[in-house]
């Protein structure tokens, strides 16, 4: 909406008698009549805590980023878990290609492990914007774990194949 200014056009457009912000910088507004400004001032609404209207997230809960972190993180540790039960459950039963396929499983949760950090970082980086700093920090810890273990089980897997 445009201010009106202090000299009438009749050429120009009319802007409608109301309340706008006064154009001497007050920081008040002040009653425009239709065609003069008045004396008549109030105070200014506050301005919102939020910025304007598409500031925050449109859709209430995550972010993007932090729900792309919390799927990694949990299909990162599921991963991990399976690793883990078939080697408890079968042990050194498993054939050599099994073993090597097992690495498969450790591959993929170091990779998730990974992408768990990087979008908690990002989501928690725009969660002031649009929430979700909780969720990002259990993803990035939960990622974290598992990039760490997974990623120490992939070295000593590729270095115990290296000299078999």
């Amino acid at each position: 909406m445009t201010i009106p200014s202090q000299s009438v056009d009749s050429s120009a457009p009319q802007v409608k008698p109301g309340w706008y912000e006064d154009p001497e910088g007050t920081g008040q507004d002040r009653w425009w009549d239709g065609f003069l400004w008045t004396d008549r001032f109030h105070k200014a609404p506050r301005k919102s805590m939020y910025g304007s209207g598409y500031a925050r997230s449109m859709r209430p809960g995550l972010n993007r980023p932090a729900r792309i972190a919390l799927v990694a993180s949990t299909t990162s540790g599921l991963s991990f878990f399976v690793f883990f039960l078939v080697v408890a459950v079968f042990g050194n039963q498993l054939s050599h290609t099994a073993r090597v396929g097992m690495l498969g499983f450790l591959v993929l949760s170091f990779g998730l492990g990974c992408t768990a950090v990087i979008h908690g970082s990002i989501g928690a980086a725009r969660s002031a914007r649009l929430g979700g700093l909780g969720a990002c920090i259990r993803a990035i810890c939960g990622g974290g774990v598992t990039l760490l273990v997974s990623g120490f089980l992939v070295a000593s897997a590729l270095v115990a194949l290296m000299h078999a």
